[in-house]
Formats: C-alpha cells, sequence, structure tokens
C-alpha cells in the first residue's frame, strides 16, 4: 500500500512528542490542501500514562497514529539508507533520535 504514495516526508526529532506534533500538523494540512489519503506514522508520545499498556482504551483516538515497526517498517535500515543519524543506545540517558514520516500523494 506504502509504494502507491509519491512522497513520504521524514521528520527527525531529537524528542519523541516533537516528532509525532509535526508529523500529524503535516497530515492535516495535506488533507486541509486536499490529499485525502495523507496519513503520518509515529511512536506515540501524546499521554505521559499510556492507557494501551493499561489495557484500557486510548484517550487520543483521533491523534493515535501507528508507528514504523508496527506495520513492518525497518526503522534503522531506512533511516540508514537516508542517511540519517540513528543507533541502539547504551545507557538510558544518551541523546535519542526520532523519527515520523508523513505518506502523500
Amino acid at each position: 500500500m506504502l509504494r502507491k504514495y509519491k512522497t513520504v516526508l521524514v521528520i527527525h526529532s531529537r524528542q519523541k512528542k516533537i516528532a509525532q506534533k509535526v508529523s500529524f500538523a503535516v497530515e492535516k494540512e495535506a488533507f486541509l490542501a486536499g490529499d485525502a489519503l495523507a496519513f503520518s506514522m509515529s511512536d506515540c508520545a501524546l499521554c505521559t500514562d499510556c492507557a494501551g499498556i493499561e489495557g484500557q482504551t486510548c484517550r487520543n483516538v483521533q491523534q493515535a497514529r501507528p508507528s514504523f515497526h508496527s506495520v513492518g517498517i525497518d526503522v534503522f535500515a531506512t533511516i540508514k539508507k537516508l542517511n540519517l543519524p540513528l543507533k541502539a543506545l547504551k545507557e538510558l540517558d544518551e541523546e535519542q533520535n526520532w523519527y515520523s514520516a508523513v505518506w502523500l500523494n
């Protein structure tokens, strides 16, 4: 299905919540501009405590989007092909790289 899209905009941030907010904003603007099939993917950072992890219903269903890995996309291989920074972290306090993407027509 993803191969049918003309453009994929990859968004990089050091903060997961920023990557998600930017991708959702781009998706929304693309939709309002007429791209009815635009959609974003990112790891979710909308809530401090995820209801889904606790077995409850998502509190932000309208903004929840799938992550890359949840649909079978190899994040490390994809980001490596784009020559963007990404590495496995050895310590919790290391600077992280977060990615989201928006599929556009």
